[in-house]
């Protein structure tokens, strides 16, 4: 996916105090859009932006061939680096557009979601959970499966990625209030 969209405020050089610094935790430095769903295995964020910094200049292009999550793809993006980013996991790429194109405002993100409302209203009647595996409807309530079904179904169809890698999050994130139970 190349990348060409307005960039953030915050330049990469206001982020620098993080550049070089690889230990303990980049939660409270990074951007919030590195939470959007959780990865096994992805690279810190300070990592990533610090091998951006040391290796590649504003205007380059930087490609990730197994981009995961998205990572350094949207560390390279965030310091002004064009960016090609792909992966073969469904999943993987799902993440890495959403944090790549970001809605704009919350408005918009509100306006997709009302009008996908009215979508999901319809297609949730059309769910039936004998399709679905029986170790997977052990971790929902029906109706949560038959709903989030319908707004995964929806939201896949009208291609609102960023939405679609939040309900991804709300269902696998491993702290409470989500949906999912943890895995043993």
């Amino acid at each position: 996916m190349a990348i060409k969209s307005v960039h953030p405020e915050e330049s990469f050089a206001q982020r620098g105090r993080m550049i070089h610094d690889w230990r303990g935790s980049a939660l409270r430095s990074e951007t919030t859009l590195h939470q959007l769903s959780p990865y096994i295995g992805k690279i810190k964020s300070s990592m990533a932006a610090s091998l951006i910094a040391q290796f590649t200049r504003e205007g380059q292009l930087v490609y990730d061939p197994f981009s995961g999550s998205g990572t350094v793809a949207l560390e390279a993006w965030l310091a002004r680096r064009r960016v090609i980013a792909n992966d073969l996991s469904p999943y993987a790429a799902l993440l890495s557009k959403a944090k790549l194109f970001p809605y704009i405002s919350a408005e918009k993100a509100l306006a997709d979601i009302e009008q996908a409302s009215k979508e999901v209203s319809q297609t949730v009647k059309q769910v039936d959970l004998r399709f679905v595996p029986k170790w997977v409807r052990q971790f929902f309530h029906p109706e949560t499966l038959r709903e989030t079904i319908a707004w995964a179904t929806v939201l896949k169809n009208q291609k609102k990625d960023f939405l679609l890698s939040c309900l991804l999050g709300i269902l696998h994130h491993q702290r409470p209030g989500f949906l999912s139970y943890p895995n043993a």
